[in-house]
């Protein structure tokens, strides 16, 4: 070859030479997102099982949702329960899965890592405190209250669903 072909086609060249490290390129961005997404994930796990308050706002939820158990038959012992400081501790609590659930959505946490950490506990906070998220939505202003929470609580409990429908489960003896 001589130098007159490399000149007819080093335009060519070069646009495959630049195709090729924007291509590089978005992989690598797409590698590095994924990693940061995990990373979120694992911060604010490590977060909700190392961090005092976040284990002393659980622990709170706790023994407030032992308490919302026994008042969601009956709309006058809920109306007292709202008044509680245990009430609190239930949306404190309920605030920390909405923000999570924000996350997922916005692409920040990686659903997926999540899901495998968290969703039997998002799930049970969710079965447990159905009542109350009624009620509150039911007050001017607060329609979409929790929103991306029971969102993302039906996509996971659908996908926990669909797991348990194609596994058979055996029991631990």
């Amino acid at each position: 070859m001589d130098w007159d072909w490399w000149a007819s086609h080093a335009t060519i060249a070069t646009a495959s030479i630049a195709l090729i490290a924007s291509l590089v390129a978005m992989r690598a961005i797409r590698v590095q997102r994924s990693i940061a997404k995990n990373r979120a994930a694992v911060d604010f796990f490590i977060k909700t099982e190392m961090d005092q308050p976040m284990l002393t706002a659980h622990a709170k939820y706790e023994a407030a949702a032992l308490i919302l158990a026994k008042h969601t038959a009956n709309s006058t012992l809920m109306a007292r329960f709202e008044a509680s400081d245990d009430y609190a501790h239930v949306r404190s609590y309920l605030n920390i899965h909405e923000l999570l659930a924000v996350g997922i959505r916005k692409g920040v946490i990686d659903e997926d890592v999540a899901y495998h950490f968290w969703a039997d506990t998002l799930i049970r906070h969710c079965i447990e405190c159905e009542v109350l998220i009624k009620r509150l939505r039911q007050r001017p202003n607060h329609g979409a209250a929790y929103l991306e929470l029971t969102s993302l609580h039906e996509r996971w409990s659908a996908r926990v669903n669909e797991w348990h429908s194609k596994n058979r489960v055996v029991a631990m003896r």
